[in-house]
């Protein structure tokens, strides 16, 4: 490893050690806010597309200014439907994070979620928050990784994909440890399944875990293993 490699290395783990204490300690602040919503926004998207790919059909979506969301579906395989907006959003997230820095290959991904974001919001999003973020998003996703530089669109994308599949994260902790009934994803997954749905959460915690860890083993377990020659 060059001497510019390991400088670059030592960067990147130390940003990505920032970003993990910066989401944590101004997790409810407003510094974050925008991030949460583009994340919901991911979720919700995600059950909907779900719905339509499993021969079902997504009548509405809503995403509030309070940070919640609600999609309406009708047919399609419910199973799937659930599962699709933890996993979704994850995935999402992961792309965003590892792709971040392969120009080329990044900006077909970003603009196919573009693509995607203004399809599901002009035709299917009710309420401004919904509409107004998601548009905002997808004109981000679009501009910075072909107009801005490469070094500019590394940083802002993996920043929103670390603190998406963490809030995700986070957000899977809540439902499960919520005192009160709320219809969550692991509720309709329990009401699929006749698994209880602190089962589920269990579950979805576990695979956001080793998502994110892999994700991030895999960015840079060969940069390390250089660095330490």
């Amino acid at each position: 490893m060059t001497k510019k490699e390991l400088k670059n290395f030592k960067i990147d783990l130390a940003f990505v050690s920032g970003i993990l204490i910066f989401a944590f300690f101004l997790w409810d602040t407003v510094v974050v806010f925008p991030v949460k919503v583009f994340v919901i926004i991911l979720h919700e998207t995600s059950h909907g597309l779900a719905a339509i790919l499993t021969g079902g059909r997504t009548d509405s979506i809503i995403v509030d200014w309070t940070l919640g969301g609600t999609t309406t579906t009708a047919g399609g395989n419910s199973f799937v439907i659930s599962s699709a907006g933890y996993l979704g959003s994850l995935l999402v997230g992961a792309l965003l994070f590892f792709f971040a820095d392969k120009r080329k290959p990044f900006i077909i991904i970003s603009r196919v979620l573009a693509l995607l974001l203004v399809l599901f919001v002009t035709n299917l999003f009710i309420g401004s928050a919904g509409i107004i973020f998601g548009l905002v998003f997808a004109v981000l996703l679009f501009v910075i990784p072909t107009y801005s530089s490469e070094r500019v669109s590394k940083i802002i994308f993996q920043s929103i994909g670390l603190t998406s599949c963490l809030y995700t994260l986070l957000d899977i902790k809540s439902d499960l440890l919520t005192t009160k009934y709320r219809l969550t994803d692991a509720q309709l997954l329990a009401n699929d399944t006749s698994v209880p749905a602190v089962y589920w959460g269990i579950l979805w915690i576990l695979v956001s875990g080793v998502i994110i860890y892999l994700m991030v083993v895999k960015k840079y377990s060969p940069l390390w293993k250089k660095s330490r020659r």
